[in-house]
């Protein structure tokens, strides 16, 4: 089992392809099963790292506090172990948290970054009481009673119609993430820190993903993250909502094929 540690986590990953190396981090209650319609097609140019994050799928459960620079260097902690010294870094929500702040903590491992229906800015009040309550229920209750008002903020309604094996997934596998791990993660989400002020700092070249139908972090979050990034694209993902990669994933993936074959290679 591939496996790499930091701070006693356990972290797991899988590595495919080959040719410059492509970290892939995804969402929160998800794991690397997202990116599904990614890796078959980034495979073919790249060597694609998709880690499960700390707490998500295979890696350890989360059991005590802890921030997404601790996530981001957990994600360092694989490339070590790999001898990767630097990488693109490639995250949706949670994930493109994490390789914002690894473009700023460790600007030396970071070559690109594709930014997917994420934010550069602070949880706003009303998201600390939802994760609040989601902490609060998973503890007590479980989360079941939850997925109702959780499930249209992951998907799209056209995706609940079109993509209901993937929903279904979801629905499913989202009962079985640790108790623990829900209420650390959500807990270091609405804590996160606002990289506003920092954007201009980093230097790479980004990508700005977001689907046009996206609840949960709305379409202005990428703008404004697209705004403050020096050297940057968005673009709008048609008939998606926060799973664009899922959702649509053709043209995801030929908006990711085309920016990381782009220019010089790393």
């Amino acid at each position: 089992m591939p496996t790499a540690y930091n701070q006693d986590q356990e972290v797991f990953f899988e590595v495919q392809g080959d040719g410059p190396p492509v970290v892939l981090l995804h969402s929160f209650l998800f794991d690397r099963w997202m990116w599904k319609h990614q890796v078959p097609v980034l495979s073919e140019r790249f060597r694609v790292i998709n880690v499960d994050l700390r707490g998500h799928g295979e890696s350890g459960s989360v059991e005590e506090h802890f921030t997404l620079y601790d996530a981001v260097d957990d994600v360092v902690a694989v490339l070590d172990h790999l001898d990767v010294r630097k990488a693109a870094w490639c995250g949706l929500s949670l994930g493109g948290m994490v390789a914002l702040r690894a473009a700023l903590a460790h600007p030396d491992r970071v070559a690109r970054l594709a930014l997917l229906d994420t934010d550069g800015g602070p949880a706003p009040l009303y998201r600390h009481l939802g994760y609040t309550s989601l902490g609060w229920c998973a503890q007590h209750v479980g989360l079941t009673p939850l997925l109702p008002f959780v499930t249209p903020l992951m998907f799209s309604l056209r995706s609940h119609l079109r993509r209901l094996p993937d929903v279904r997934h979801f629905r499913h596998d989202v009962r079985f993430v640790p108790h623990s791990t829900i209420q650390h993660v959500a807990d270091a989400i609405v804590r996160r820190d606002s990289l506003h002020a920092a954007l201009e700092d980093i230097d790479v070249p980004s990508l700005v993903l977001v689907g046009e139908a996206d609840r949960a972090l709305p379409v202005r979050c990428s703008e404004r993250l697209h705004a403050g990034l020096p050297d940057s694209r968005l673009e709008r993902i048609p008939r998606a909502g926060h799973l664009c990669v899922l959702e649509n994933p053709d043209v995801v993936n030929s908006h990711l094929t085309n920016f990381l074959t782009h220019g010089d290679s790393w």
